[in-house]
């Protein structure tokens, strides 16, 4: 009965014993808004808020030289880069979420029609270097006049 007993409990030990949740190493970022979905060229500023999680807490830079955040307007081929401060206190590896809110410069047509659509792609990467996944933010009509 004892062996019966003991054979139970280890059994059952083992299988209640989880295995810590495997987190990415990379930071993972989803869409949370943007501020303006039609804007009249050179006069209306986009904001684009975003969600990010990160494991170990490397996300941002003291250096402002050093763009750790990038956005990609659809009508152009290279990403824009932006500043990031550090999130965690004196640079400690917490698993950290939070939002980072991004202003871009004032959109303009680079046709010579009376509107254009553009989207923006978004991605993050944390000191290491990781890259976090890419989002998309919803269309944004750029407009000549009101």
């Amino acid at each position: 009965m004892r062996k019966t007993l003991l054979i139970g409990v280890c059994v059952v030990a083992l299988f209640s014993c989880k295995k810590k949740e495997d987190l990415p190493e990379a930071p993972v970022i989803t869409f949370d808004s943007i501020s303006e979905t039609e804007v009249v060229q050179f006069d209306n500023q986009v904001t684009i808020r975003i969600r990010f999680k990160d494991s170990d807490g490397d996300i941002g830079e003291h250096n402002p030289d050093i763009n750790t955040l990038e956005v990609k307007d659809a009508r152009l081929s290279n990403y824009d880069g932006y500043h990031v401060p550090p999130m965690t206190p004196n640079l400690e590896q917490l698993q950290i979420e939070g939002t980072i809110t991004v202003q871009l410069g004032a959109l303009f047509l680079l046709g010579s029609g009376n509107q254009e659509v553009t989207s923006f792609s978004i991605r993050l990467y944390d000191r290491k270097g990781n890259r976090s996944n890419e989002i998309v933010t919803p269309e944004v009509i750029i407009k000549k006049t009101p």
